[in-house]
């Protein structure tokens, strides 16, 4: 019975330890992970994220600005690792030629956009999302009315 007691004794130190050693692994692969920003780096495989959030408009300071996305949409249409993009709105739209400056941005990129709407794509940012060669929206996003033709 001595034997048996001390083997199962044995078997129960060698399971805390590798679950004591398991998640020290996990936690220094997450700190790495989250520390660096890197998300699976796949080199030539990119994807460019980017946001369109708030109002749309030509002023500079808050909001989402036609010449921003204009300089992030010409970064990844020259960055040949990007090989999409995602257009990530939240907004209610805005100032009516400030989207229309960036649907037509976004027609120019020559590469795969798909705009991803999330609370909100109206307006104005539905206009940019129309410009993307497909939407993607949840059924609790607000999405459509474009005050004006394409």
């Amino acid at each position: 019975m001595v034997g048996v007691s001390m083997r199962i004794e044995k078997s129960g130190k060698i399971i805390i330890v590798t679950v004591v050693v398991a998640v020290i692994l996990v936690g220094a692969f997450s700190a790495i992970f989250f520390l660096t920003g890197e998300r699976w780096h796949v080199p030539g495989n990119k994807i460019a994220i980017i946001e369109v959030e708030g109002e749309i408009t030509e002023a500079h300071g808050g909001g989402a600005n036609p010449e921003a996305i204009r300089k992030l949409l010409s970064r990844a249409e020259e960055d040949g690792e990007i090989k999409a993009v995602v257009l990530r709105i939240n907004s209610g739209g805005g100032d009516a030629g400030a989207s229309w400056d960036m649907y037509r941005a976004v027609k120019r990129v020559e590469k795969p956009v798909v705009a991803s709407i999330g609370d909100i794509g109206a307006s104005g940012a539905y206009l940019v999302a129309a410009a993307a060669d497909e939407i993607v929206a949840t059924p609790m996003s607000t999405v459509g009315s474009i005050g004006a033709a394409i």
